[in-house]
């Protein structure tokens, strides 16, 4: 499975005024037995931080939906 390098690069342009009002969170995953600035994504957690968005991290790999289900439901739940 690949995904393209403009996801990383190309910023999404909200056009819709009701679109920027949305709340957003950002959910870090990390691999078991590894430090949250060691993640990948580490970075874009705390782009996602700096705009005020909920976060939320997890001991799972980059797939919580398959690798944690049950932890991933919990802690939707706790939100809704």
């Amino acid at each position: 499975m690949f995904q393209s390098l403009k996801t990383f690069s190309e910023a999404i342009q909200l056009k819709n005024e009701a679109a920027r009002k949305l709340k957003a969170s950002y959910i870090l995953t990390v691999d078991p037995g590894k430090k949250p600035e060691e993640d990948t994504f580490y970075a874009s957690s705390q782009r996602g931080k700096q705009r005020g968005w909920k976060m939320y991290e997890m001991s799972a790999d980059h797939n919580p939906q398959w690798s944690a289900p049950e932890s991933l439901v919990t802690m939707l739940l706790k939100e809704y």
